[in-house]
Formats: structure tokens, C-alpha cells, sequence
């Protein structure tokens, strides 16, 4: 049982970062204690509890490579923080499991060094589309289809992705497309493919299916079937429900917001009604628990602008997907959050450069 309580603690001593590998060791000899060392990109976010009485410094070795953490104890066997490194290193750390040692040096417990072998957490990540569906309205244009990588960034991965029909037929109503995602190790970044809608062939709403398959490198498919909706620009109407927010002048600009947990629920987010023309409120688990402020504001007479902003601050790290419909143009703008990632807030001033 203490030595539970030991690791719980060591890992609260961690900031509150978007993680790529996770590596841990756990001390040995004269005095004990944990180590946990988070990876991502050129960055290592370290958490140190030891019974050392005043430890001088910590060490990571392996893959060749040995890097400073520049802990600073402060007089007690407790540190955390964030340092800097070369990411060829870290990349050559995670790249060796089962070879990293952590070295935590203390003059004041025997004069020992105490390290112990440990095995990378590392892992090549989830590779997933970043929403279930998406839209675009059947007078021309292009959607754009997210892909992410999440959970891990460790080797090179690949993912194949592609369309087919639904509802929808290619060439007539849509243009096919298909390809292979690479990303380098260390690379989380977002990859975006098109899909180009032929102007006035669609009758009604109509579908494409979208795919990925055949990951390599260790990654796993997450979210890997998802919907592309060609919608009638007709219905381009906003009406405002528990899951809708119609903003704007005449209920221009219709907001939907999709949510998934880590436990795997999803389901739309709930509006809280609020007295504002241009400002909504969504929640997803209680109306006591508001998960998004949303503004779509009116720019398109200010110098320099000619557009219409979209400002929204989440306090949540669910997957969400947000989309905006302009319903007098038919232009759909997607915003996403990826599962386990705090939401950064969004001040889009080139939302919808649709002034009329």
C-alpha cells in the first residue's frame, strides 16, 4: 500500500501537459522512490519523489544519449518541471526499450547513485479522424477531412485513407480520393485531405464514406470510419433546439457540437439558453457543468476584416467537433479537439470571409 500511494504521488508532481511517450522507473538501493519522465517532441516533463534527503541532480540515459533533467530539489527528494532537449535524443530514448536508466544522485545517502533499467512507455499512437461526420453543401466546393495522431508519437507511422460511395456517387456527385498519411517520429501534427463536390448533382442530402486502413509502424486505428454529408443547400435553414445554437443576424450561422469521453460515450452537445444574438453556451454532461462559450461575430465592417469572426473558449479535454454553417452561403467551418488534450481557445477572425 505505500508503495501505491508513492506512485500516485510522483505522478501529481507532473504539469498538466498534452503528452506524446511516457517513460517511469522506479528507484532502487539504499533509498527508494519513483521517477516519471513524459516525452514530447523537444520537450521532457519530469516528476521526482524520493526519499533522498537532498538529491543534487538527475540524469536519463539510454540509446546512446544521456540528458540532464536539471531538477531542481530545493532541499527536499521532490521535483518537477519542464526541460528543454534535443529531440533527436529524446527520439533515440524512446526509440531503445527496456535500456533508459535514471540516475538520481544524492551525497547525503551513503554517497550512492541509484539507477534502475526501466522499459519506454512509448508508443506510435492512435491515428483517427478527427470527427465522425462532416458536411458540405451540394453547389461546389471542397471539405476538408482531418486526420490526427494522438497518443503517442514514437517511429515513423503510416495510414492509408480513402472514399467511397454512400449515397453519393463519384464522378457525379463527388470527386474520389485516396492516399497514404506519413508521419515522421515525433510528428502529432494534423494531416487534411480534400473532397471535391460537384456543383447541383446531389438530390437532397446525400453521403460519402470515408476510411482509413493499414497502419504501420505499431499504430492503432481509432476512429477510422466516418461520414462526408452533401447537404441541399435548400435546407440551409437554422432552427434552434436543445442541440442547436442559431447565431448572428436572422439566425445566419447554425453551431452543432459532438462529444466523445475517454470512456467511449458520445453524443451532441446541450445548448444553454442564454439572451444573446451573437453568444451561445453548450454543456455535454449537466447544464451546472459549461463545457463551451461560442461567439460568431459581425467584423465585416471593420478595417482590414470584411468577415465574420468565430471566438469559443472550452474548459474540457473530450473530443469534441464543432461545426458552423453559414446557411446563407452553404460554407461549413470544422473545429476539433482531440480526446485527452486541454482545449486551446480559438480566435478564427478569417472564419467566414462572406460578407454580403
Amino acid at each position: 500500500m505505500k508503495k501505491l500511494v508513492v506512485i500516485l504521488a510522483a505522478f501529481a508532481l507532473l504539469p498538466a501537459t498534452a503528452v506524446a511517450d511516457d517513460l517511469s522507473a522506479e528507484l532502487s538501493g539504499a533509498c527508494q522512490g519513483l521517477v516519471s519522465l513524459v516525452t514530447s517532441g523537444s520537450t521532457i516533463s519530469y516528476g521526482i519523489l524520493s526519499d533522498h534527503p537532498n538529491p543534487t541532480q538527475a540524469v536519463v540515459a539510454g540509446g546512446g544519449t544521456t540528458i540532464n533533467l536539471q531538477a531542481n530539489f530545493s532541499g527536499t527528494g521532490s521535483a518537477a518541471g519542464t526541460v528543454s532537449a534535443d529531440s533527436s535524443a529524446i527520439a533515440a530514448l524512446n526509440a531503445n526499450p527496456g535500456s533508459f536508466t535514471v540516475t538520481v544522485s544524492s551525497p547525503n545517502c551513503s554517497g550512492q547513485v541509484f539507477t534502475n533499467g526501466g522499459s519506454t512507455g512509448g508508443t506510435a499512437g492512435v491515428v483517427e479522424f478527427g470527427a465522425a461526420t462532416y458536411s458540405v453543401v451540394d453547389t461546389g466546393g471542397q471539405a476538408t477531412i482531418t486526420v490526427n495522431r494522438t497518443g503517442g508519437s514514437s517511429g515513423e507511422v503510416m495510414v492509408d485513407y480513402a472514399t467511397s460511395n454512400g449515397t453519393a456517387t463519384a464522378p457525379g456527385d463527388y470527386t474520389a480520393a485516396s492516399g497514404t498519411f506519413t508521419w515522421a517520429d515525433g510528428d502529432a501534427d494534423p494531416q487534411t485531405f480534400t473532397v471535391s463536390v460537384n456543383d447541383g448533382n446531389s438530390s437532397g442530402e446525400e453521403s460519402v464514406n470515408l476510411t482509413l486502413s493499414s497502419p504501420t509502424g505499431g499504430a492503432e486505428l481509432g476512429l477510422s470510419a466516418a461520414t462526408l454529408n452533401i447537404v441541399d443547400d435548400q435546407s440551409l435553414i437554422c432552427v434552434e433546439d436543445a442541440n442547436t445554437l442559431c447565431l448572428g443576424a436572422d439566425d445566419r450561422f447554425r453551431a452543432v457540437i459532438n462529444y466523445r469521453t475517454a470512456d467511449g460515450n458520445v453524443g451532441p452537445g446541450q445548448t444553454f439558453p442564454i439572451e444573446s444574438r451573437d453568444s451561445g453556451l453548450f454543456f455535454f454532461f449537466g447544464a451546472e457543468n459549461i463545457e463551451m462559450l461560442l461567439k460568431v461575430l459581425d467584423a465585416c465592417e471593420l478595417p482590414g476584416f470584411n468577415s465574420f469572426f468565430v471566438f469559443f473558449a472550452a474548459t474540457t479535454d473530450v473530443e469534441f467537433t464543432l461545426t458552423i454553417t453559414d446557411t446563407q452561403t452553404g460554407i461549413v467551418n470544422t473545429y476539433a479537439n482531440a480526446l485527452g488534450n486541454p482545449a486551446a481557445p480559438v480566435l478564427d477572425t478569417q472564419a467566414f470571409q462572406t460578407c454580403m
